[in-house]
């Protein structure tokens, strides 16, 4: 009879798995904390100027985005370590479709509720039709037919991109847009108390993201960034609430997740409270926002398969972003999809499998459920810094 296996064996064998779990957690811990970040920070960009005073709605519309994008990157994408959600690139064009949708429903006489509603169902709307059209890019096969892209024309792309994303931080810092006459104007009215940390945390965040890749950047720059701005914001005088009253952190409104307007969307459409010619009108920006994405997953994809060596499809890449962006704009989310940074990220924080991005995506939903209203306690200066970051690695 042959002998079964020892109590050592068995022991031997379940180690290297609970070692593989504690590192699968930890790369979710880590990615969690940076899908956070950028939910902060992007979500804030898309309701800045006009649509300021719904900044924190915009939290939960990108919190939204991470929960689904990467819970449906992680079980379907062709590389196991995967992260998705939104991305600086295509929110630096969503930015554009929400103003200006919001301008068309003002100029049509539309009330707050109905600019506010409207430009939700517009942000919803445009996941599902850059979900529907990547989806059928990727079922026809024809994703590598996007590699045939002039090199000059991606690289205008990622500079007008990082434009857009530096105008978008100045927007969110100032109240309004930039211009070369009024710049240093802009600049001269805030406290110094908005630039200094937020400059010096730029400057940290771009230089340690290039001269030491590891997992630690991000949440070592957050510790640093928030130390620095209370303790200048003490050796100043002021307190928490004078800093909120000074736009130095975002206006606390608290807010239930039951009572997030993106769960009543599908009310107020029935409701008649959406301003329908508003968002037509703004169509082709939407299709900017799907052309957008398809190029940013083929780059993305392209380089996380050379990064890590694993094999990549890129049909199948571009069908899990199309029901991932489906299902995140019927719940009201944003667009998303593969994120190269935020994958390499999780990888070296320990990822082994997928487990890492479906509990990056589960920790989200905590957060969503628990505290939407979760950006009332994050630094505007450290929001700006972010998108400078982002901007400068486009």
């Amino acid at each position: 009879m042959k002998p079964g296996p020892t109590t050592s064996a068995t022991d031997a064998r379940a180690r290297p798995r609970a070692v593989a779990l504690i590192g699968d957690l930890t790369a979710g811990a880590v990615s969690t904390l940076v899908m956070l970040c950028y939910a902060m920070s992007l979500g804030t960009m898309i309701f800045s100027a006009d649509l300021a005073r719904y900044a924190e709605l915009g939290v939960p519309t990108a919190l939204v985005s991470c929960v689904v994008t990467a819970l449906v990157i992680a079980l379907t994408s062709s590389m196991r370590a995967n992260i998705g959600g939104p991305d600086s690139n295509a929110t630096a064009f969503l930015v554009g479709v929400a103003a200006g949708v919001a301008s068309s429903v003002r100029a049509n006489g539309g009330s707050p509720r109905t600019i506010l509603l409207t430009v939700l169902i517009a942000i919803a709307l445009c996941s599902i039709v850059t979900g529907i059209i990547l989806f059928a890019i990727g079922s026809s096969k024809r994703s590598r037919s996007l590699q045939f892209l002039p090199y000059p024309v991606v690289g205008g792309f990622l500079a007008g991109t990082g434009y857009l994303l530096l105008a978008g931080a100045f927007r969110v810092m100032t109240g309004e847009a930039p211009q070369w006459h009024t710049l240093l104007a802009a600049l001269a009215h805030l406290h110094w108390l908005a630039w200094v940390p937020a400059v010096i945390i730029g400057v940290l965040l771009t230089v340690l993201s290039r001269v030491w890749n590891h997992a630690a950047v991000l949440p070592l720059t957050l510790a640093c960034g928030i130390a620095l701005f209370y303790f200048l914001l003490n050796i100043s005088g002021l307190s928490i609430e004078d800093a909120r009253h000074m736009g130095l952190l975002l206006p606390h409104v608290p807010m239930h997740a039951m009572q997030l307007p993106e769960l009543h969307l599908r009310a107020s459409v029935v409701q008649g409270a959406i301003d329908w010619s508003a968002i037509v009108s703004h169509l082709p920006e939407t299709l900017v926002v799907t052309s957008v994405s398809a190029i940013t997953i083929l780059m993305n994809s392209t380089a996380l398969g050379a990064e890590t060596g694993e094999e990549v499809d890129l049909n199948r890449e571009m069908r899990a972003a199309g029901i991932a962006n489906i299902a995140s704009g019927m719940l009201g989310g944003m667009v998303g999809y593969q994120s190269f940074n935020r994958s390499v990220l999780n990888m070296r924080a320990g990822a082994t499998s997928r487990m890492a991005g479906v509990f990056a995506s589960l920790a989200c939903l905590v957060v969503l459920a628990v505290s939407p209203d979760l950006v009332r306690s994050f630094l505007c200066p450290f929001l700006w810094a972010c998108s400078f970051s982002w901007a400068c690695g486009c």
